[in-house]
């Protein structure tokens, strides 16, 4: 890693460049599942600069790799509970896929927008992400993600103790699991079915 980083970044080639920026993404995703934080951040902070240094005839990959690095740096502050700055990174990230119209991007990263706010317990603020990915992911007809922002949904109102909506979204999510044959998913969503009849 740290000879990769001594290469001067002028003369990288825009092949190299990208490679080490997968690198550096890869990385940082594998630091954050091991909860090493500075290092997946120092890792995704690199992969940020790399990008810019790539030439302007690929700028729309450029605003497309950019997006990547703040959804996954959000993702790094959402797991250390650094709510403020995850909000941060995923607004950067969504600003980006808004202005580049890539929707389905936009409607995952209304999704992590939810968990944040639901985390931070603004209710109101999480529902309308949730919702406003849903309503992306309905109209790319986008069953399988539709079925994990229903899912979402549910435990959102079962923390609510609003038990008549959250079984509402568990069976929609179900019948999308169902229809989809994932087991597991279905095993997960019946579960959160149990406890709301419970």
């Amino acid at each position: 890693m740290e000879e990769m980083k001594q290469r001067p970044a002028a003369k990288l080639t825009d092949d190299l460049r990208f490679d080490q920026m997968r690198v550096l993404g890869d990385l940082g995703r594998r630091y954050t599942i091991v909860n090493r934080f500075a290092e997946a951040e120092a890792s995704h902070q690199d992969g940020l600069r790399l990008i810019d240094g790539f030439r302007e005839q690929l700028e729309s990959n450029k605003a497309a790799w950019n997006a990547t690095a703040y959804l996954q740096l959000g993702m790094v502050a959402q797991e250390q509970r650094l709510w403020g700055k995850a909000k941060d990174y995923y607004n950067q990230a969504l600003a980006i896929k808004v202005e580049y119209e890539d929707r389905h991007i936009q409607a995952a990263t209304l999704h992590q927008l939810g968990m944040v706010a639901e985390e931070q317990r603004k209710w109101a603020q999480a529902k309308n992400y949730y919702k406003q990915a849903l309503d992306i992911y309905v109209e790319s007809k986008d069953r399988y993600s539709q079925a994990g922002t229903l899912r979402q949904l549910g435990m959102f109102a079962q923390k609510q103790r609003r038990w008549a909506r959250a079984k509402q979204y568990y069976q929609q999510a179900l019948a999308i699991y169902v229809e989809s044959k994932d087991r597991y998913e279905q095993a997960s969503t019946l579960h959160g079915l149990g406890t709301v009849a419970q």
